[in-house]
């Protein structure tokens, strides 16, 4: 069934229902794609890690700070890709939970670094733990060479867009 419609003053037959289509085409768009993926894997990871009493952001720092320790509060800020506030109340939190010590930087007395305490260590590793099995689970319906081959790519994109 065709529907007219008059544009620019013609008569032009728009159909009922539009031409479907590829289904390339169909696939919405990457950054909802990506958004929505992010979000389905910290809700699974969020509530893998609570029995623990941390939560992902605070995994992540954790990680940061054993993978490149000493670092200063912004330089684990700008490796996480959060604001120096939250930083701030992050490594608040760790603190008091004991996994984390704040000390005068070295070589400059206005900044901090900081560093993983024994229980700080020990919660990352449980963490850790947690974290491959919901990786795993997530990426599941992929099959393992398709979800090497996606975390391949992301990490391509990132790389490659690092210095935009």
């Amino acid at each position: 069934m065709l529907t007219i419609k008059k544009v620019y003053g013609l008569q032009v037959p728009i159909p009922a229902h539009p031409p479907r289509p590829s289904e390339e085409a169909a696939l919405p768009r990457l950054g909802y794609l990506l958004k929505h993926a992010a979000l389905h894997y910290a809700e699974l990871t969020s509530a893998e890690l609570a029995p623990l009493g941390i939560t992902p952001q605070e995994w992540a720092a954790l990680n940061c700070l054993d993978d490149q320790p000493d670092r200063s509060q912004k330089e684990v800020a700008d490796l996480l890709g959060i604001d120096r506030t939250t930083m701030v109340a992050l490594i608040d939190r760790l603190q008091t939970q004991a996994w984390v010590e704040r000390r005068p930087h070295p070589a400059d007395r206005r900044k901090n670094t900081v560093t993983l305490t024994p229980p700080g260590r020990a919660i990352l590793h449980s963490g850790a733990t947690i974290i491959d099995n919901c990786e795993h689970q997530f990426l599941a319906a992929l099959g393992a060479p398709a979800a090497h081959q996606l975390k391949q790519a992301l990490r391509t994109l990132i790389t490659a867009n690092q210095s935009r």
